[in-house]
């Protein structure tokens, strides 16, 4: 499968970080997030419910990072790429987040790849 669909530079603030500081105030994270699908069918049909609609998960992503408070990126994602593999469609996911600028500058980024458990090619059919 070679279809893709990419959330860029989706800009969330959230109250994360293994440092208490880091909780007290929000801090802004970036998000790319890729997913493995196929497109034959929305391709043809020209019908939002035959892919993944991108605005529920930028509003899924935005609840997640705002509702919970995370000590690592790394959870952050984990709970993003759980939350997206509910879509039975989606084969395979990348989820990159990054905290800019918290590191004098340097900007730490945690990357995701996940294949879905619950893949079911049926349901692109």
């Amino acid at each position: 499968m070679t279809d893709l669909i990419r959330l860029k530079n989706l800009l969330v603030a959230g109250h994360h970080g293994a440092n208490p500081l880091e909780k007290d105030t929000a801090s802004e994270f970036v998000l790319n997030i890729e997913f493995e699908i196929n497109l034959e069918k929305p391709g043809t049909s020209d019908n939002l419910e035959d892919t993944v609609n991108y605005s529920r998960v930028n509003k899924l992503v935005r609840r997640i990072i705002a509702e919970t408070s995370y000590n690592l990126m790394e959870r952050i994602a984990a709970d993003i790429v759980l939350a997206i593999f509910a879509d039975r469609r989606i084969h395979s996911v990348q989820v990159a987040i990054a905290k800019p600028n918290i590191l004098d500058g340097c900007t730490p980024e945690v990357v995701l790849r996940r294949s879905n458990p619950n893949y079911s090619a049926c349901e692109n059919n």
